[in-house]
C-alpha cells in the first residue's frame, strides 16, 4: 500500500476520535448527594409548625435541634417534638427529646412538627434533607 495512503488513512481516523469526544463530551459523573436545608423552626413555647416537605429524591432526612435556658431552670427544661405526616394528628411518625440532638427519618412526603416546650428561652430546629 502506498505511504501516502496510509497517512491520510490514519489523519482521518485521528480527526474522527477527537471528533468524537468533543461531540460526546466528557463524561461527567452523577452528583453525590448532600445535605439540603429545608426548613428552619424557632420558638419558645409549644408551637404547631407550617408543612415542610421532603423531595421523593431523598434517601432520608434529619431533624437537628438546640435550647436555650435560665441555668436556674435548667432541672426544669423540656423539650419534646413529633412528626407527624400532613393530615395526621394521632399517629406520628417519630418524635425526639432532649435538650439538643439530632434525629433521622427515612420517609419522604410533607409533614409538620408538634413541639412542647418548658422553661426553656428559645429552641431551634432545622429540617435537612439528603438527595
Amino acid at each position: 500500500m502506498d505511504k501516502r495512503v496510509i497517512l491520510v488513512a490514519g489523519g482521518v481516523i485521528i480527526i474522527l476520535l477527537v471528533l468524537g469526544v468533543y461531540l460526546t463530551g466528557p463524561t461527567i459523573p452523577p452528583a453525590q448527594p448532600e445535605w439540603h436545608k429545608i426548613k428552619t423552626f424557632t420558638g419558645i413555647e409549644d408551637k404547631t409548625t407550617d408543612l415542610f416537605t421532603i423531595p421523593s429524591s431523598a434517601s432520608k432526612w434529619k431533624a437537628t435541634w438546640t435550647t436555650t435556658y435560665k441555668e436556674e431552670y435548667s432541672q426544669y427544661a423540656a423539650f419534646y417534638c413529633f412528626v407527624y405526616p400532613s393530615g395526621e394528628t394521632a399517629a406520628y411518625t417519630t418524635s425526639f427529646d432532649g435538650l439538643s440532638g439530632e434525629s433521622f427519618v427515612y420517609e419522604t412526603g410533607s409533614f409538620y412538627l408538634k413541639v412542647l416546650a418548658a422553661n426553656l428561652e428559645s429552641w431551634r430546629i432545622e429540617v435537612w434533607a439528603y438527595y
